[in-house]
């Protein structure tokens, strides 16, 4: 995850002088997994019920969906996957809201976006 946004942070001046476009597929996903990381986990509501504390079992679903979601996405689009496609993926909605999800919950939710993100960059949109 550091690497990810070691990697953004160098990318952030080359967006800034031509523009997100001017990326590689495999740049513009690093900015994508980025933003999710920056947002999906490191960002915490201290007054929402759910996401006020975080277990470190759910933290470390929580790196893994984001860093699946980053190799799995990475694969896809050296197979050819466009990475609009990639970036409209309806699984990551469900990335980003996993840290509301109650502990007891986690196991399931983890399995259920995990075989989402699976089948959904192999064109199964389920």
């Amino acid at each position: 995850m550091i690497r990810l946004l070691s990697e953004e942070a160098q990318l952030e001046e080359m967006v800034k002088l031509v523009g997100m476009d001017a990326l590689s597929p495999g740049d513009r996903l690093i900015m994508e997994a980025a933003r999710s990381i920056r947002e999906d986990f490191l960002h915490q509501l201290a007054f929402h019920e759910v996401d006020t504390f975080t277990g470190a079992q759910k933290q470390y679903m929580m790196m893994k969906l984001v860093t699946e979601f980053y190799n799995i996405c990475r694969e896809a689009i050296d197979g050819g996957m466009e990475i609009e496609t990639v970036v409209a993926l309806p699984v990551r909605e469900r990335i980003g809201r996993f840290k509301y999800v109650r502990e007891e919950n986690c196991q399931e939710e983890f399995e259920s976006i995990m075989g989402d993100l699976i089948a959904q960059t192999k064109g199964d949109d389920n």
